[in-house]
């Protein structure tokens, strides 16, 4: 039995880990009130000079961000909900694990639809956008992606952190 435990916990964990990634990332994209290096995807007032926005991009721009955080925040309020009910489940002295792994599956396609919602948005962005700011902007796009796969997390301006090698 306890063979079969570890295995489960260890799952849920990557689950829970995979999560607050998928929330960070949320977060820096939609929510930082300025760019850092390997933060490049903030707030569209953040993203207006870098990239050259004028104002009547911007304001498309809102409307698309505006739909997507709504759309967002009910999928994650499901996330939240499963995520009660897995604890609950797991609280039994008995847990069902076939249902166990069905609510952390269900969970993994609730923040799959996140991913995929966040990447059209932005490939939305990118049509309203000239190909000299698109070209910018996917640097940008580019430029996080890679930060956030080695595993640098939010840094401050100029600080490379503790023992990295540049």
């Amino acid at each position: 039995m306890k063979r079969r435990i570890l295995p489960i916990i260890l799952a849920f964990l990557f689950i829970i880990n995979l999560s607050a990634l998928a929330a960070l990332a949320y977060n820096r994209w939609f929510k930082s009130a300025e760019i850092h290096p390997g933060e490049p995807l903030a707030s569209l007032e953040a993203l207006q000079q870098p990239i050259g926005l004028d104002q009547g991009q911007l304001q498309q721009m809102r409307g698309l961000r505006g739909a997507l955080e709504d759309e967002v925040f009910s999928i994650q309020e499901q996330i939240q909900q499963r995520r009660q009910a897995l604890i609950l489940e797991m609280r039994n002295a008995e847990p069902d694990l076939s249902q166990v792994d069905d609510m952390i599956d269900e969970i993994a396609r609730f923040q799959s639809q996140i991913q995929k919602k966040t990447v059209r948005s932005l490939m939305r962005d990118k049509e309203l956008m000239t190909p000299s700011q698109q070209t910018r902007y996917l640097s940008l796009f580019e430029e996080h992606v890679q930060g956030m796969g080695r595993g640098r997390g939010r840094r401050v301006r100029g600080r490379q952190g503790r023992g990295m090698k540049r």
